[in-house]
């Protein structure tokens, strides 16, 4: 038994230094084993967190992404506004464009108008002034006939009050034997000097007085020089 004992003791004794070391080995292992998943544990929670963060910003981002989404629909459907509302100013700054052209000529065509009707206003003015010059002369013509129209009438009435006047010492008898008498005297004074100047003949004095000279001599026929 002893002689049995001796190598299986040192069989074990083998067997233990070698399960010892294979233990210290695997113990050594282990730990580094364990070391190794503690750091990759760490690294995984640390990797687990970040992937967390991570989701929560991607999840963040969706969020985001999706606001702008609707953001940038919102945007596109102004936009779309905008455009449209940008296509109904330029329709409607071409009309106006189109009116204010249209004003424009409008505009000439009155400025033309208004030119003409200063013109012819003009031209009125002066045709009034000459008018007015010609009414002005036609109312001192007027003046100057109505002036003589008075004349005549007070000239009228003058010889129609000589006429009622003569009228009246015509038909008046007293009037008529003057008159008669005038005219019996004159021709009695015309019949005295016609016999006066059978028997005398007229001379001129130089101071141009006319006096009767009495004939002493006769006419004898024949050329005769007269005496001076």
């Amino acid at each position: 038994m002893t002689k049995l004992a001796t190598p299986i003791l040192i069989v074990l004794a083998i067997v233990t230094l070698v399960a010892l070391g294979s233990w210290r080995s695997a113990r050594s292992s282990l730990q580094t084993t364990t070391s190794d998943l503690l750091t990759t544990s760490n690294k995984l929670s640390e990797t687990t967190a970040q992937l967390v963060t991570k989701a929560a910003v991607v999840e963040t981002l969706r969020v985001t992404q999706n606001l702008h989404a609707g953001d940038l629909t919102t945007l596109s459907n102004r936009l779309g506004a905008l455009a449209a509302e940008l296509e109904k100013a330029r329709q409607a700054s071409r009309q106006t464009g189109e009116e204010l052209h249209q004003r424009e000529s409008e505009l000439v065509r009155a400025r033309a108008e208004n030119s003409r009707i200063q013109q012819a206003a003009a031209d009125l003015r002066a045709e009034a002034r000459t008018e007015q010059a010609k009414l002005s002369t036609a109312e001192a013509r007027i003046k100057a006939e109505q002036q003589r129209g008075e004349n005549l009438n007070a000239a009228v009435n003058e010889l129609q009050a000589e006429k009622a006047t003569f009228l009246q010492q015509w038909n008046n008898p007293a009037t008529l034997r003057a008159q008669l008498t005038r005219v019996v005297r004159e021709k009695t004074v015309n019949e005295e000097i016609m016999s006066a100047a059978k028997d005398s003949k007229l001379m001129m004095e130089p101071d141009g007085s006319v006096t009767t000279m009495p004939v002493v001599f006769k006419d004898v026929p024949g050329p005769s020089a007269p005496l001076r």
